[in-house]
């Protein structure tokens, strides 16, 4: 019985990375549509079980996380650590300021990056 066995080899034609990503674009695209197309229908009968401030509350939310979620592909956050002193430091600031942790950090620290 083989230890290890040696995968076969395969060769590839060139540009085939471009083919499969071209593919996986697709696929990701047809998957929206899907997504779409079902909430679409969805969306059909719920008009019946909302009074019209709560359809017009649920259309601003929708449109709301696309932006955002647009935003993200443009401009992806970032992930950090902070202490526990530091992030009570932030949020208090950002909560006087009425800002998020991000605006405030971009508030405070702009002008002494500029100068970096």
């Amino acid at each position: 019985m083989p230890s290890n066995p040696q995968s076969p080899r395969i060769h590839l034609p060139k540009g085939w990375q471009d083919c499969v990503q071209s593919a996986v674009l697709h696929a990701i695209a047809l998957a929206h549509y899907a997504i779409v197309y079902a909430c679409a229908c969805a969306a059909d009968g719920i008009e019946e079980w909302l009074s019209s401030a709560q359809w017009t509350q649920l259309k601003n939310a929708v449109r709301a996380a696309c932006r955002r979620q647009a935003d993200l592909s443009r401009d992806p956050t970032k992930h950090v650590t902070l202490s526990h002193r530091a992030w009570l430091i932030l949020h208090e600031l950002a909560e006087r300021d009425g800002v998020t942790l991000s605006e405030l950090i971009e508030k405070k620290l702009e002008k002494a990056w500029m100068r970096l």
